[in-house]
């Protein structure tokens, strides 16, 4: 945990004292490493959150392999930090990537940096390639070469995720799974997924203990600021719910008999706990050193305009950050009237949002070519249009992407943000507000302009390719209770070969099988231990019955350094097959247990008690 930024010190001596604990003898943590746990020297991922045991095991791993060679070998390796970079990476690393490059900063930081994503080297290498040395291979020392060419234009002890540099490797906004994509309305609104676990179980404690997924839905919805939970996002809830709240033993296993989520009491405690620490899953800009940038920009206030006039002021080719706020505090009359000029780096950072700025190579900005006519309201029109909000560590969405633009009325809960995104949208001439307190699209909000200026023809641009990907498939299909397909021989063919990769299974088994599931006819695998049973059962169904083909959804870029006039990107969504759910007889299993039966069951009601009876099914049904 020393080298974990955005964790806070109470919260890392709670996970550090809980292990010490189970020590027979009396043990604490040193004074010195007690003093360091309120710092870190890098922001911790999340893989890295989740996964302490991996970082565990290795940190074990190096210890073990340490202490193997001599102490003459040890001081030599603790004086050379390319020799212990060697030593290192023989040690077995498993998926505790992120730790051995933590470890090279913390035993030699004056030669590797405080990164500990490997990818992000990459960038930055692949990004400075012009200043490297080409016979120069190792990828830390090639981050040593650019920084002592960088150093040159920003100083000694500069940091590569410095708002001016980052900018310029960071090119492209990473990539989002499955799982991502499906929390990102939640994440809008600034909700870890333990907070939505929390909500979760608040949900349960309020309504005595037991709550619906529809309750569930309420409460977190509640806290995200008039947004409404995409489906993608309930699916997410649901299975935070079902998988990681079970598991984490907070709450009991869904039972038909008694509908609903149970919380008991070791999620009360969690819970309890929860409200008073600061939660790991939650990234804390005082501690990470980033600054605490709000859904929208309100550095000049709660009015788009004030960004626009500044920008029609970028008249140069290049500025750098404190420039442009020096340029705000210089113009006459002022362009945010008793507004505290903002810190540079947030200004620009707004403005990128806005997608008013192009970040330059030199570390500077300017407003982007296409705006080179700078008609405020053409350009209120586009940036309220082209704004991005953040919805996690350099992940941006596009509100426009997902508002009701349809020219009917919608409640302000409906849009994006709500009501404070709503007065921008009407600032930029796209909606209006009823009598009704509903909100509607303008009929052209989304037309093209007749109209042959630089800005016109950007927000043209911008809007075909809006259309697009609005009606792009926004989800996979909806699944129905249809039989199993029958696969077309090529397609069965290559996926047989592909369970024998994994498996040595003859293909006239696996044909058995599928054929008999196809006819609708139950299967049993029988043999003797350790012949891939219930491996075959776990994977078969998976492989042979996913997608032919993906569903291809279209997103526009969302990255505040890229122009909003890029084309959409290809987002290529696919199911991964069916889903296997194993369960264990025991030997008091009865006919119950596998197909069901009628269960009596207590039902509580405003009269009272009453005893009922109801259809329990078992597993098999």
């Amino acid at each position: 945990l020393l080298p974990a930024n955005g964790i806070s010190g109470t919260k890392k001596r709670q996970s550090i004292t809980t292990v010490l604990k189970w020590s027979s003898a009396p043990v604490g943590i040193p004074t010195e490493l007690d003093e360091t746990l309120e710092a870190g020297i890098a922001k911790a991922s999340m893989f890295f959150k989740i996964g302490k045991p991996f970082q565990i095991a290795y940190l074990l791993t190096f210890v073990k392999h340490w202490k193997a060679i001599p102490s003459a070998e040890q001081d030599r390796l603790l004086n050379d930090p390319w020799a212990f970079k060697r030593f290192i990476e023989d040690v077995p690393v498993g998926s505790a990537h992120a730790q051995r490059e933590l470890l090279l900063h913390l035993v030699h930081p004056e030669t590797f940096e405080p990164i500990m994503a490997r990818e992000h080297k990459q960038k930055i290498v692949a990004a400075f390639s012009s200043l490297l040395d080409p016979s120069i291979k190792d990828v830390d020392q090639q981050l040593a070469q650019i920084r002592a060419q960088l150093a040159r234009q920003y100083g000694e002890g500069f940091h590569f995720y410095d708002d001016r540099i980052k900018v310029r490797w960071l090119a492209k906004t990473e990539p989002i799974d499955q799982s991502g994509r499906t929390a990102v309305t939640a994440a809008q609104a600034g909700l870890s997924g333990t907070e939505q676990m929390r909500l979760a179980l608040q949900a349960m404690v309020a309504n005595g203990g037991v709550a619906s997924s529809q309750q569930i839905y309420t409460s977190v919805e509640a806290e995200m600021r008039g947004q409404a939970l995409s489906k993608q996002g309930r699916d997410t809830l649901r299975s935070l719910v079902s998988r990681e709240a079970v598991n984490k033993g907070y709450v009991e296993p869904y039972d038909e008999e008694r509908p609903g989520w149970h919380i008991n009491d070791t999620g009360k405690n969690w819970l309890e706990m929860s409200s008073v620490t600061v939660d790991d899953d939650v990234d804390d800009a005082e501690e990470s050193g980033e600054p605490d940038l709000s859904l929208l920009p309100r550095s000049l206030g709660d009015s788009l305009r004030p960004y626009i006039t500044l920008a029609t002021h970028l008249s140069e080719e290049g500025y750098t950050s404190a420039e442009i706020r020096d340029l705000l505090v210089k113009v006459v009359p002022p362009i945010a009237p008793g507004v505290t000029p903002p810190e540079p780096s947030r200004l620009v950072d707004e403005l990128m949002r806005l997608r008013l700025l192009e970040p330059l190579d030199d570390g500077r900005y300017r407003r982007w070519p296409h705006l080179a006519d700078a008609t405020p309201e053409l350009l209120l029109k586009y940036a309220a249009l082209t704004l991005l909000v953040p919805a996690g560590e350099d992940v941006y969405t596009l509100p426009a992407q997902s508002a009701p633009f349809t020219g009917l009325p919608h409640p302000p809960d409906r849009w994006p943000l709500g009501e404070s995104l709503l007065r921008w949208y009407e600032e930029g001439g796209l909606i209006q507000r009823n009598a009704d307190g509903t909100w509607q699209s303008l009929p052209d909000a989304l037309e093209p302009l007749d109209d042959p200026r630089p800005t016109a023809q950007a927000i043209n641009t911008f809007l075909a390719n809006l259309r697009q990907a609005r009606s792009s498939p926004s989800d996979l299909p909806a699944l129905s209770d249809a039989p199993l397909r029958v696969l077309p021989p090529a397609v069965l063919e290559e996926r047989i070969a592909e369970i024998q990769r994994e498996l040595l299974i003859d293909r006239e088994t696996i044909l058995r099988i599928y054929r008999s599931l196809i006819a609708g006819h139950h299967v049993i695998l029988s043999g003797p231990p350790g012949t891939g049973k219930t491996h075959l059962a776990r994977i078969l169904p998976g492989i042979l019955w996913r997608d032919d083909q993906e569903t291809m959804r279209l997103t526009l870029p969302n990255d505040p350094a890229l122009a909003p006039t890029e084309s959409p990107l290809e987002d290529p969504l696919h199911r991964e097959g069916y889903l296997v759910e194993v369960v264990t007889a025991t030997e008091d299993w009865g006919v119950r247990h596998v197909i069901g039966g009628i269960a009596p069951k207590i039902q509580r009601n405003e009269r009272g008690r009453t005893l009922v009876y109801s259809v329990a099914h078992g597993c098999l049904t």
